[in-house]
């Protein structure tokens, strides 16, 4: 199931946006090694504000959190604008209502991989359905660039938007999913379900 999560005004220990971060630090502290901002086995950084949002995949019977995305809105501070905007070829970081960042896009590295695929793909549909419901036109993301092309073979709209930038954590492209009305009907095909999302009511009445 997902969950939409807003980080309000403070983080609650035993929550499940806890939980996200404590997979945030096991994946990318223990396991890949990042240098990011951590404390007490939990990772975060200066883009986890109370503006961000989250939606949470979480386990149907006991609740447990499977993994999850931020999502930033663009008219507020983000990661390619604010880090990285040459990557982006030929335009400026965007600042518009309808085109929002996700980053942090992961599954609990401890499932195996099959259950990883599931959740990610759960995931990806529930950004499609997310988009939809808040009248979001392009998310975008820096990613590995085997992620991109996974993207481009699904058959669902994906733009490039510039070259590889080499981090210490390896090389990284920047580029947007398109978040069409058939993007979302191919995405949920592949599921076999299109998304239900809890929790995104408030946030859909507060854009209206």
């Amino acid at each position: 199931m997902l969950d939409y999560v807003g980080r309000g005004a403070r983080l609650i220990a035993g929550t499940p946006l806890d939980e996200f971060h404590k997979l945030r630090y096991k994946l990318y502290i223990e396991q890949e090694g990042w240098d990011v901002p951590h404390e007490n086995g939990r990772e975060y950084d200066e883009f986890d504000t109370p503006q961000a949002g989250y939606l949470l995949c979480r386990h149907e019977v006991t609740g447990r959190v499977l993994g999850g995305v931020r999502l930033l809105r663009s008219t507020q501070s983000y990661m390619i604008k604010d880090l990285w905007p040459d990557m982006l070829d030929n335009m400026a970081p965007p600042e518009a209502d309808d085109v929002w960042e996700g980053s942090r896009l992961h599954a609990d590295p401890s499932l195996a991989p099959e259950a990883r695929r599931k959740v990610i793909q759960e995931l990806g549909v529930g950004l499609y359905e997310f988009a939809r419901r808040c009248e979001i036109s392009k998310i975008l993301f820096v990613m590995p660039p085997r992620l991109a092309e996974a993207w481009f073979q699904s058959g669902v709209p994906f733009e490039m938007l510039g070259g590889e930038k080499h981090f210490a954590t390896g090389p990284a492209v920047a580029g947007w999913i398109l978040c069409t009305k058939e993007a979302l009907d191919i995405a949920a095909s592949r599921l076999g379900r299109k998304a239900d999302i809890r929790g995104l009511e408030d946030l859909v009445v507060s854009a209206a």
